[in-house]
């Protein structure tokens, strides 16, 4: 029997209509429902092939700032990375992270990181994929210095609440996003 080959590594380029594509059905499948029809459309259209080629391209002319941290202070920004997972050399599923976007705490953890996106094609979900690229995805974020990390979810959202709970996620915040004009109230988890 021939083992499966899974991996993650960092986005290129030539991803980008497969980044497209998993962006798509991942979000029909988590936010159908829950976002109001013509919000959704117009978050998924916004998300085409060119879209991510010009995202990648401008993510890999960024410098690195892996481990250059002095007292606590970054030497230099860092900035965000895609990783994307890869089932038998078919990309299935993408995580991009970085510095957190707002601030938290500092006596709770010095430095946090976020998971900005994290999705998977929707027929590979439930079978340990979401684990292999958060694992990894925080795996990244360790080595870019973050001592703690965030997710955001959709209250609505379920099935990510879920997953994020099963990780080993605590809520800890709440918040909200705006689509299509309307308020979608948000729930952040942490791991420190």
């Amino acid at each position: 029997m021939k083992p499966v080959l899974i991996k993650t590594r960092l986005a290129s380029v030539e991803d980008a209509a497969d980044l497209s594509k998993v962006h798509r059905a991942s979000w029909l499948n988590a936010y159908s429902g829950i976002l109001n029809g013509p919000a959704l459309r117009e978050a998924i259209a916004k998300r085409n092939p060119a879209w991510w080629r010009s995202a990648v391209e401008k993510l890999n002319a960024e410098p690195v700032a892996i481990g250059q941290f002095y007292g606590g202070r970054r030497e230099t920004a860092s900035r965000s990375q895609l990783l994307v997972l890869e089932y038998e050399k078919r990309i299935v599923g993408y995580a991009n992270f970085g510095g957190s976007r707002r601030n938290y705490p500092p006596q709770i953890a010095e430095r946090w990181g976020e998971i900005y996106e994290l999705y998977l094609l929707p027929e590979f979900q439930g079978v340990g994929l979401g684990k292999i690229l958060f694992n990894g995805t925080r795996s990244y974020l360790k080595k870019m210095g973050y001592t703690a990390l965030v997710v955001w979810a959709l209250e609505a959202n379920d099935h990510g609440k879920e997953f994020y709970e099963a990780m080993g996620g605590e809520p800890f915040v709440r918040s909200h996003e705006i689509f299509g004009g309307s308020q979608a109230p948000t729930i952040g988890y942490r791991w420190v």
